[in-house]
């Protein structure tokens, strides 16, 4: 039976690739604390695209987390999600009139994280051309 299932996966997964063209990529490029909050930034993408999405998750007590996601790489908000666990989750969106207060100042704060990141991203790729 093991034998089947490796025999199973070994031929799906590729054909699955195939089929689609594609499949997502993802690295978590960074993990720590900025300003005493805990953050991960993950930037994802499909195949050898050059655009990527963004998402910077920031803990910012052990009850609240935010998640700034950029789709386009543009260092510009699309969507906000805030999640107190177990309590609830808001979800915010550029598009949305009536969260536009909102989503502004969520951009300046991903702004400000970003400031940090982006030296450390910038050596980061610059050792890898190496």
């Amino acid at each position: 039976m093991n034998k089947f299932r490796k025999t199973l996966s070994t031929l799906l997964i590729p054909t699955i690739i195939s089929l689609t063209g594609c499949f997502p990529v993802s690295s978590s490029d960074l993990e720590g604390i900025i300003k005493g909050d805990k953050v991960r930034l993950v930037r994802k993408n499909l195949c050898a695209s050059p655009v990527h999405t963004t998402y910077l998750y920031a803990t910012k007590s052990k009850k609240k987390e935010i998640c700034y996601v950029d789709y386009d790489n543009d260092l510009k908000l699309d969507n906000v999600r805030v999640c107190i666990p177990f309590e609830e989750m808001k979800f915010y969106d550029i598009n949305d009139p009536l969260d536009r207060p909102i989503m502004e100042e969520a951009q300046k704060q991903f702004e400000e994280y970003m400031k940090i990141i982006t030296p450390y991203l910038q050596s980061k790729e610059k050792a890898n051309l190496r």
